[in-house]
């Protein structure tokens, strides 16, 4: 038990990834921080990560834009269908079969 952090990698930030030096410490400082890279004046080259979610809940997160964001959590022994269907419960939708 534990927490996951989500994160992507920006493909065409790659150049400025290899050359950071210290970015194994500015990501340890940025999950460490919750997230909060702002807050705590991080600065991630390249990547860009999401609050930490807890290990036992599946997150559901959307990747585009150059952005990530999380839609919602589920269980994480849930097959796909059904953690789409609670999490869409939890945004006040429901998920139907056409």
């Amino acid at each position: 038990m534990g927490l996951n952090t989500a994160a992507i990698i920006l493909n065409d930030c790659v150049h400025e990834i290899r050359t950071t030096p210290d970015l194994g410490e500015r990501l340890y400082s940025a999950i460490a921080s919750g997230g909060q890279l702002d807050r705590y004046g991080i600065h991630l080259p390249g990547i860009k990560i999401l609050d930490p979610g807890h290990s036992s809940s599946a997150q559901l997160v959307a990747v585009g834009g150059n952005t990530i964001r999380r839609i919602g959590f589920g269980d994480c022994g849930a097959g796909d269908v059904d953690l789409l269907r609670a999490v869409a419960a939890d945004l006040g939708y429901r998920l139907a079969r056409k």
